[in-house]
């Protein structure tokens, strides 16, 4: 199993996926608190997930900002609690486009389910 994870100052939106079935969809939002490595390390376990797929949020000119900063600090925090592969994924206007897909007030599993689909599909 796969996780796609969009990383938010307070929430974090999960997706789950198969990468032989080819079936991916979006799993759930959790709080960005003190909690969220336990919380991950629980789903990583639970759902056996063999690797993360983490939105990356380049500028529009394809950049690091601010926001990618964070990210990348996500990112090798990530990689020293858990023991799986980690992959970073380009998560350009996926906010924009969870939106238009969803009426939902937080779209962040669906962010996530996207990042995780445009992955996928360059596999």
């Amino acid at each position: 199993m796969i996780l796609g994870i969009d990383y938010g100052a307070k929430r974090i939106g999960l997706a789950l996926g198969d990468k032989y079935l080819k079936i991916y969809k979006p799993f759930k939002i959790i709080k960005n608190d003190k909690n969220l490595i336990q919380t991950l390390k629980h789903i990583v376990k639970a759902y056996k997930i063999e690797l993360i797929v983490l939105g990356y949020p380049l500028t529009p000119s394809g950049k690091e900002g601010q926001r990618a900063k964070k990210v990348k600090k996500f990112y090798e925090l990530l990689r020293k609690e858990l023991n799986i592969e980690i992959v970073l994924q380009d998560e350009r206007y996926t906010t924009f486009e969870a939106k238009s897909l969803s009426d939902e007030k937080e779209t962040d599993h669906i962010s996530a389910y996207i990042i995780l689909k445009e992955y996928a599909e360059n596999l």
